[in-house]
C-alpha cells in the first residue's frame, strides 16, 4: 500500500488534475485505516485527514465521479452521511459493485434485516462474478443465513480454485471452518499456514488464538494472541488477577475509540466487574437508536452486543429499570436481524439464551444453548457467560457442560491432544 501511495503521488506531480489518481490515493489511505491501524485511533484519524483533500479535489474536477462518493462513504464516520454518499454513488452508477458492497455492510450497521444487506451484496457479485473481495464479503454474511449455507460453501470452494494463493481466501475458509462448522482442529492448521505466509497477519493470529481456546489450549491461545486485550484477559482463569492486569495495561490508560471501548467492557462483563463495564458504555448508550447505529454491529466479533453487556451489568447491580430497557432493545435488535427468529442462526440462539436466562426462563435458555452446541458451536464462552450464573447448579445445565466438553475432546483427539476434564476458561477467584 505504501508503494502504491508513492507511485500515485508521483503521478499527481505530472498531472495534478488527474481525478482518478486523487481517488486512488484516498482509497489507499482508507485501506491503511482498515488494515494497518485497526486499533490505532491516532493513525485512523490522521489517514482520514490525509485522504479527504484528495476526495474534495477529485469531486471538484469531476462532481459526478461515482467512485469518489464510495470512498467518501467509506471514510466518513457518521452513518447517515455514509448512507448519503453511497446513495449518491449508486444514483450516478447503479452498476458500481464497490458501492453495492459498501451499502450492504452499512445497511447491517443500521440494524436492518439481513435481507436488505444481501440485496446489495448479491448484486455486487452479480456485477463482478470474478471478484474475490465481493465473494468473500458475501460468504461472511451468509454465515448468518442458514438456508444459504450450502451456497456459501460452493462459493468458498470456487474461490479456493480461482485464488489458491490468496491469503484472504485462505482466511475466509479458515473462519468458516472454525465458526460455522465448529472444527477448531482443522482451523488451527489453516491459520498456522496463514501465519507462515504472513507472520504479522493480525487477524490470522487473533483467530488462531480463538481456535486454540476452543480446543482448551489456553496457554497456546494466550501466546498466539497479539494486540487484542479481549483474549489476553478473558483467557486467564483467575478473575481478580485478570482485573488487576487489565487495569494496569498501557492501553487502558489511553483514550480509546468505541470499538476498543466495547472490547474492554465485554471483558469486564466476563470477569464480573459490572461497574467498570457501565463506566465504559453507559454514557454513550442513553439514545438507543443512535447507540444501535454506531455499535450494534460490533457483536459479530465479540459474541456480545453492547446492549447485552449493559443488560447483564444492570441486572447484577440490581437496576431493573435499566436492565429491562436494554434487554428490550436487545430483543428488538435480534428480532430485526433474524426476522423474528425465522433465521434460527447462532446469533439468535446465543442472544435468546442469555436473555431468557436473565429473565429467569431457564428452560427456554437451555433449549437455545443446546441448539447452539448441537449445531457445531463449541465456543466455551457461551456457557461461561455470566447470564447463566444462576443456572450452573441445574442438572440440565451440567449436562450441556458435559456435552460441550465431549465435543471439545473430540476435536482435541484429531490433533492427538490428551482429553481434558474441565472446560477451558473457567473463571476462578485468585
Amino acid at each position: 500500500l505504501m508503494t502504491a501511495l508513492t507511485k500515485l503521488k508521483m503521478a499527481l506531480k505530472q498531472e495534478p488534475e488527474f481525478a482518478e489518481a486523487h481517488v486512488a490515493i484516498a482509497r489507499t489511505y482508507e485501506e491503511l485505516t482498515r488494515f494497518t491501524a485497526y486499533y490505532q485511533q491516532d493513525w485512523r484519524t490522521e489517514s482520514r485527514s490525509l485522504a479527504m483533500p484528495h476526495l474534495e479535489k477529485a469531486l471538484e474536477i469531476n462532481p459526478d465521479f461515482a467512485g469518489a462518493y464510495v470512498v467518501l462513504g467509506d471514510l466518513l464516520i457518521q452513518r447517515d452521511q455514509c448512507l448519503e454518499a453511497y446513495q449518491k454513488a449508486l444514483a450516478l452508477n447503479p452498476n458500481l459493485y464497490r458501492a453495492h458492497m459498501s451499502m450492504g455492510v452499512l445497511v447491517m450497521d443500521h440494524l436492518r434485516p439481513w435481507s436488505e444487506s444481501l440485496v446489495h451484496l448479491d448484486r455486487a457479485l452479480e456485477i463482478e462474478p470474478l471478484s474475490e473481495e465481493a465473494a468473500i464479503m458475501l460468504v461472511m454474511f451468509l454465515r448468518f443465513i442458514p438456508h444459504r449455507w450450502e451456497e456459501a460453501e460452493r462459493i468458498l470452494k470456487n474461490l479456493v480454485k480461482q485464488f489458491p494463493d490468496s491469503t484472504s481466501v485462505k482466511r475466509a475458509k479458515a473462519e468458516w471452518v472454525l465458526l460455522l462448522n465448529g472444527r477448531p482442529s482443522d482451523a488451527v492448521h489453516l491459520f498456522q499456514e496463514l501465519i507462515v505466509l504472513d507472520p504479522d497477519d493480525y487477524w490470522a493470529r487473533s483467530w488462531l488464538s480463538k481456535a486454540w481456546y476452543m480446543l482448551g489450549e489456553t496457554e497456546r491461545a494466550m501466546q498466539s494472541s497479539i494486540t487484542t486485550p479481549h483474549w489476553r484477559y478473558v483467557l486467564s482463569p483467575h478473575r481478580e488477577t485478570s482485573l488487576v492486569q487489565l487495569k494496569e495495561a498501557p492501553e487502558w490508560h489511553k483514550e480509546i475509540d468505541f470499538g476498543r471501548r466495547l472490547l474492554f467492557a465485554y471483558v469486564f462483563v466476563m470477569l464480573r466487574d459490572w461497574q467498570s463495564a457501565l463506566d465504559l458504555l453507559a454514557a454513550q448508550a442513553q439514545d438507543l437508536e443512535s447507540f444501535s447505529r454506531s455499535s450494534y454491529v460490533q457483536n459479530l466479533a465479540l459474541n456480545e452486543s453492547p446492549a447485552m453487556s449493559l443488560a447483564v451489568a444492570y441486572k447484577n447491580l440490581g437496576d431493573l429499570e435499566n436492565f429491562e430497557k436494554f434487554a428490550e432493545f436487545e430483543k428488538m435488535a435480534v428480532n430485526i436481524r433474524t426476522e423474528n427468529g425465522k433465521l434460527h442462526n447462532e446469533q439468535y440462539s446465543r442472544a435468546m439464551a442469555r436473555l431468557n436466562a436473565l429473565e429467569g426462563k431457564h428452560y427456554e435458555a437451555l433449549l437455545d444453548l443446546e441448539h447452539l452446541i448441537l449445531t457445531g458451536k463449541i465456543d466455551p464462552r457461551d456457557l461461561l457467560h455470566p447470564a447463566f450464573d444462576e443456572m450452573r447448579s441445574d442438572p440440565q445445565f451440567e449436562r450441556l457442560e458435559k456435552l460441550q466438553l465431549e465435543r471439545i475432546n473430540s476435536e482435541r483427539a484429531k490433533l492427538d491432544l490428551a482429553p481434558i476434564t474441565d472446560r477451558p476458561g473457567k473463571i476462578r477467584d485468585s
